[in-house]
């Protein structure tokens, strides 16, 4: 009796299912944008004032990473125009751009900063086989 009113009531209101790729996407392309719209999804989010945490790290990666993004383009730009040479790292380029003016010496700094504490920002504790298996909690 139950059956046919309940499934019909479940297909319309489907509380299991899961976003779209297209919207899961679009949230990504939110968070990784600074803006009003991600200050509204992380605005609650407790990020430390003290630089040492590592949240509070993350966070400033995140802005000085982005400030750079603008910067990168402008070398790899010069790389395809063969202002400068083609390198795997844009980081060993950055003399090189400063002397070819693709970019001035304030965006040469922001650059190696931001390439510094990305590097930072994504390394681990590393133990030997020793240490792991002599850790006492």
């Amino acid at each position: 009796l139950l059956r046919g009113p309940i499934s019909w009531w479940s297909r319309l209101n489907t509380l299991s299912s899961s976003a779209s790729d297209e919207l899961t996407h679009q949230l990504a392309a939110i968070l990784q944008t600074p803006g009003e719209q991600r200050e509204r999804l992380t605005g609650e989010i407790f990020i430390p004032k003290d630089q040492k945490e590592h949240a509070r790290f993350m966070e400033d990666t995140f802005v000085e990473v982005k400030k750079a993004e603008s910067i990168e383009r402008k070398i790899k730009k010069a790389i395809r125009k063969k202002q400068l040479p083609k390198k795997k790292r844009i980081e060993d380029l950055l003399d090189a751009a400063v002397q070819a003016k693709v970019i001035s010496v304030d965006e040469k700094e922001t650059l190696a900063k931001s390439e510094k504490m990305r590097w930072e920002c994504i390394q681990v504790d590393d133990f030997s086989q020793e240490e792991y298996v002599n850790y006492k909690a």
